[in-house]
């Protein structure tokens, strides 16, 4: 709700790990846009953009330059800082 109007988008993927009807529901309750991949597809982007774990935040600017990237959840401070940065 803090980020609502800014110039934001968050996006989401999973691979068939997730059972697809439980994640079905759950993304109901979180904005964005969500993806359910294939493994290929899913593995692709793992290596395309460097993600040895699960889950791996990332914050990418307007130009598609990584500004912040966190493997497991940074915590919400740390997080909220590096959406700002980006921000200003």
């Amino acid at each position: 709700q803090e980020l609502k109007g800014k110039n934001i988008q968050f996006v989401y993927f999973t691979s068939p790990s997730s059972p697809l009807p439980p994640w079905r529901e759950m993304i109901n309750d979180i904005d964005g846009d969500h993806y359910f991949l294939t493994m290929e597809q899913y593995n692709y982007l793992l290596d395309k953009y460097e993600s040895r774990g699960i889950p791996t935040y990332a914050i990418y600017d307007t130009e598609g330059k990584q500004i912040f990237k966190n493997i497991g959840f940074p915590g919400l401070d740390i997080f909220k800082n590096a959406v700002n940065e980006v921000l200003k």
